[in-house]
């Protein structure tokens, strides 16, 4: 079958909730331009926060939700990005990978998993870009 535009649909605008593992975590001021589209059993996930003065990955490792909960984690679905810090500035390559149904968290090549200090401490201006394609 083939899919035109207007069978697989247009692209849906989300909110993300940005949280730490252990505690804490905001998008607060911060800028999402955040959206996704289903596509038969898959979602697509387009995705880039830009820091304001009150956005917090908190403590511990990162997460932030999904739009659609995904089908399983097993194996993990996953999606690759760039982590930005505006203030040097450093460009690093990120994989997200799908850690519950609801959420996902990002890795960085040297196996980290992002946090509010890791890669670096994250300050107004730095970006999270990525895109995820994942099982409903």
């Amino acid at each position: 079958m083939l899919l035109t535009p207007n069978a697989i649909g247009g692209f849906t605008p989300y909110t993300p909730t940005v949280a730490g593992a252990t505690s804490g975590g905001t998008l607060g001021n911060g800028t999402a331009n955040t959206d996704y589209m289903v596509v038969g059993n898959m979602c697509v996930v387009r995705f880039q926060i830009i820091f304001g003065s009150t956005t917090s990955f908190g403590t511990g490792g990162a997460t932030i939700t999904l739009p659609i909960p995904a089908n399983a984690v097993n194996p993990p679905d996953l999606g690759s990005g760039l982590l930005l810090d505006a203030s040097v500035p450093t460009r690093l390559v990120c994989v997200a990978e799908i850690d519950t149904v609801n959420r996902f968290i990002m890795v960085t090549t040297a196996g980290a998993v992002v946090a509010g200090t890791v890669p670096w401490t994250w300050t107004t201006s730095d970006e999270v870009r990525l895109s995820l394609t994942y099982r409903i």
